[in-house]
This record gives C-alpha cells, sequence and structure tokens, in this order.
C-alpha cells in the first residue's frame, strides 16, 4: 500500500512537470522560463504599463520575460545586448549640440560583428546582417542554423551618468 501511494505520487510530479526550454531562444514561439532562468535571482523587475520584465543575465546580454501585474502568464519574450560605448569626453562628441546628433554620429561607427555574433551565440544566433539606413546602423537580422530570421534594433543610449553613451541590440517578442 505504501509503495503503490509513492509510486502514485512520483507519478503525479512527473506527470505535472512542465516542459522547459534549454535556453533562451529568440526564434521560437515557446514562452516560458528557460532552464537557465531562475526567478529566485532575478537581476531586474521594471513595471511599466501594466506588466513585469523579469530580467536576468550579464552585463552584455540580458534576457528577460515579459508577465502582467495580475497573471503569472509570460506574454512576451526579449533580450538587450551592448555592443559598444564610447565616452562623451571625446572632441567630436563635445562639438554636437543635441543627443539626436550624437546618436547619428555614433550610429555611424561600425559594428564589429565578429564580437555581436560571438555574444549572440549564446542564444542560437548564427548567422547576423547589419542594415544601415543612410550610413545609420538602424537594424540587424538575426539568423539560426536552421534559417529563421528575427529582426531586431540598434538603438543608442546615455550610459554611466550620461558620461558615455551605449549602442544596444533590443529585441523583443510578444504572443
Amino acid at each position: 500500500m505504501r509503495l503503490t501511494f509513492i509510486s502514485l505520487l512520483f507519478t503525479l510530479a512527473f506527470l505535472s512537470c512542465e516542459r522547459r526550454p534549454n535556453r533562451f531562444n529568440p526564434f521560437d514561439e515557446v514562452y516560458k522560463y528557460d532552464k537557465t532562468f531562475n526567478p529566485s535571482t532575478i537581476d531586474t523587475i521594471n513595471a511599466e504599463c501594466g506588466y513585469y520584465n523579469l530580467a536576468s543575465g550579464n552585463d552584455d546580454l540580458i534576457t528577460y520575460y515579459q508577465v502582467y501585474l495580475d497573471e503569472p502568464e509570460i506574454v512576451a519574450k526579449g533580450f538587450e545586448l551592448a555592443i559598444d560605448t564610447v565616452e562623451m569626453d571625446s572632441v567630436e562628441f563635445r562639438k554636437l549640440n543635441s543627443v539626436e546628433q550624437v546618436k547619428t554620429l555614433y550610429c555611424k561607427i561600425p559594428i564589429d560583428t565578429s564580437l555581436v555574433l560571438a555574444k549572440l551565440s549564446r542564444i542560437g544566433v548564427r548567422n547576423i546582417k547589419i542594415s544601415s539606413d543612410s550610413g545609420v546602423y538602424c537594424s540587424i537580422a538575426m539568423m539560426n542554423n536552421d534559417g529563421d530570421t528575427v529582426r531586431a534594433d540598434i538603438d543608442v543610449f546615455y550610459y554611466g551618468e550620461q558620461r558615455s553613451m551605449r549602442r544596444y541590440i533590443r529585441f523583443y517578442k510578444g504572443k
């Protein structure tokens, strides 16, 4: 009797286990926490417009899952990857009058695609193509081994108490 009860508990526990992806995958339609994402060790929780972004990662690559405040269901996923940083003390940047002028100049600096690809390979990206608009790098196409492609924006933001600017790849995928 006791063995039957233990077997029943084990079977119920096994059947109730939910399969989770091994790692964050921007290419799939699976909206479940990956095995490397541990909600108990979340680095950042951002509350915006009625939802939380539960973020985890290192300084360069941060993945996140988005949930509504009143429901635990994941409604979106995404990542941010820091590409590079430029100090605002340089002569070229001091001559500029507006943030938009700074962003435009900064975005014309070529991106080290081999470094970006090495960082993105951790989430299954195998090839990238950066698209520019009038010489300003503004988006990136990322491909995996299966030929699936996703696109993301490349943005520039102040970093380090506005003494420098950092270029990011920002990816978001909602249900």
